[in-house]
């Protein structure tokens, strides 16, 4: 009993602040950029398709206080492999989501809404 009770905690430590966290739905949705491609935003997941394309788990979310900024890490649950930041604002009315590496602050993605 004491085994199931320490394997469960154990996967909850790991695996609760995932589910419970969930991308605001203003963030959601398809994106497509000039030169990386498009990228599909959802609750929980991040997927950029085509080919070699890969869909990750959103591991932690940061919003800040005005929620148009988040701070997002994801990836495979146990070892996340990006933390990038989300600003989304709108440019001549049109909704625009810009995406910077953590690690690569010149790293400067330019989404728009498709």
């Amino acid at each position: 009993m004491t085994r199931l009770v320490l394997i469960a905690s154990i996967w909850l430590a790991i695996a609760a602040p995932a589910l419970a966290q969930q991308v605001p739905k203003k963030f959601q949705g398809n994106w497509v950029d000039r030169t990386q491609g498009p990228i599909t935003i959802g609750a929980s997941t991040i997927e950029f398709p085509g080919p070699g394309g890969s869909k990750y788990t959103i591991t932690s979310i940061k919003p800040s206080e005005s929620g148009d900024l988040l701070l997002v890490r994801y990836g495979p649950i146990t070892n996340p492999v990006a933390e990038v930041f989300w600003y989304l604002t709108q440019v001549y009315g049109r909704d625009v989501l810009i995406q910077v590496r953590s690690n690569s602050p010149s790293d400067i993605f330019v989404y728009q809404r498709r």
